[in-house]
């Protein structure tokens, strides 16, 4: 309660007890009495003043509370809440609604297209699925210190325990500890959001144009990936950059359509091997986000401590986001780089033969480009169109080979509708262009909140 709560307040009940204190002279004049009415009404008056002033200030500390509007410190617009919040505990949240519908078909270049569905058997020629739903739960214990977290339910969260066959999960996607120093040098640790990318730490339905992630940011960049680290953060005059060290992937899970299957999704993560992470980005000028990122280290398989195989694994990649004007403009590459050798000795391993192998090299870039028909409105109305274009054997190990069903051209075309900030409708149409001419093409739609 601040200085002038406290002040209206004893105000208030000093004037109440005035008008309510008997008067001490009965042998007071009519006149005398008329003159009190009067000072009664007026300190009647003053106190209703002042209780709707006071209301008015409680009106407006429930007004200045976060809203899901600003993107901070590598995390999307509701996730961001607590950073801005007074001290305590902030609540938050994003979900979405997808419909899709496969023209001719089940699905285009195979299982990964449509996550969380293993096999075609899975899928009927149309579906509509609870994505996912997400609550964020913060505190922020003072200026310092930051506790954030967002727990997820994906395809309805089978609760059941670990993960059915149809992919429905319940899981801490990530939690962070945040001790804010100053603006150029904080501290992070827990379980990280790597920061890669254009969508895997802002990743909330209301911040990307079409129905599905980009699937440049689903096979090369596995988002939504997260590990377990500590690092440091911060802007140091036009750059924000943040740096972690991380635990390494699983290359057990490592397959020829990528490397998504390496993250630890549940359970324990293996802490023998470990990366490096980093992040930096160019934001002086208006609406630009300029920059690249890559991950460093080795990846394990699962078997004893003393019979490990690691993999040195390298992603690269460099985006830019320009918000111009009616424009939203995009584009996003990324390459992954394993050892030959040892790209070898895991296919042999994991029994991979021919073109089973996983890539050595992986590889792709997209082009996007949307503009706000309503421009200059708290209504947006963008259409937009996107060029994908990626490869997960762009090359192998020697006595291996690759499949023309991994290089992968995307098109898409779509609107995007927000009747408010926080509220999208999607609605989008994909042309896969798959190598081996097994592409099944999508009408995609959905709704998506963030609070």
């Amino acid at each position: 309660m601040t200085l002038r709560h406290c002040f209206l307040i004893a105000f208030a009940m000093l004037a109440t007890a005035m008008t309510a204190f008997p008067s001490w002279a009965d042998e007071t004049s009519a006149s005398s009495n008329q003159v009190t009415d009067a000072k009664a009404a007026e300190l009647q008056r003053q106190i209703d003043v002042l209780g709707q002033e006071v209301q008015k200030l409680k009106i407006g500390e429930a007004a200045a509370a976060p809203t899901a509007d600003q993107e901070t410190w590598g995390f999307g617009p509701a996730a961001s809440k607590v950073y801005r919040a007074q001290q305590g505990v902030t609540l938050g949240g994003y979900g979405e609604i997808l419909f899709q519908s496969y023209q001719g078909g089940f699905h285009g270049p195979g299982s990964n297209v449509t996550p969380g569905f293993d096999t075609p058997s899975q899928l009927d020629r149309s579906n509509i699925d609870l994505a996912r739903a997400v609550l964020y739960a913060g505190y922020k214990f003072d200026d310092h210190w930051i506790l954030n977290s967002e727990f997820e339910w994906e395809h309805s969260g089978y609760m059941g325990g670990g993960t059915q066959q149809d992919g429905s999960s319940a899981e801490v996607e990530f939690l962070t500890l945040d001790y804010l120093w100053r603006k150029d040098v904080n501290f992070r640790g827990g379980k990280l959001l790597m920061p890669m990318g254009l969508t895997n730490e802002t990743h909330e339905p209301t911040t990307y144009l079409s129905t599905l992630r980009p699937l440049l940011e689903t096979l090369i960049i596995p988002t939504t990936w997260t590990e377990y680290g500590v690092g440091v953060f911060g802007d140091v005059g036009p750059i924000t950059y943040r740096t972690y060290a991380v635990t390494g992937l699983n290359a057990s899970g490592f397959t020829n359509q990528g490397i998504g299957g390496g993250k630890y999704e549940v359970g324990f993560a293996n802490a023998t091997r470990w990366a490096w992470v980093a992040r930096a980005d160019y934001t002086a000028v208006p609406g630009l986000l300029a920059g690249g990122s890559f991950f460093l280290g080795e990846a394990s398989t699962n078997y004893s401590a003393d019979n490990q195989l690691s993999v040195p694994t390298k992603i690269f990649e460099v985006h830019a986001q320009y918000n111009w004007h009616a424009f939203d403009l995009r584009a996003m590459g990324a390459y992954t780089l394993l050892s030959t050798n040892d790209v070898a000795q895991l296919n042999s391993e994991l029994s991979f033969v021919g073109a089973q192998s996983v890539g050595s090299r992986q590889g792709g870039y997209y082009l996007q480009a949307g503009y706000d028909v309503l421009n200059g409105h708290n209504v947006s109305l963008m259409p937009f169109v996107r060029w994908e274009t990626l490869d997960t054997q762009l090359d192998v190990p020697g006595g291996y080979s690759s499949t023309s069903a991994n290089l992968i051209r995307l098109a898409v075309a779509g609107i995007n509708f927000k009747p408010i900030p926080q509220l999208v409708f999607k609605a989008d149409y994909e042309w896969y262009l798959i190598g081996d001419h097994s592409g099944v093409d999508q009408v995609n739609a959905g709704i998506g909140y963030v609070f």
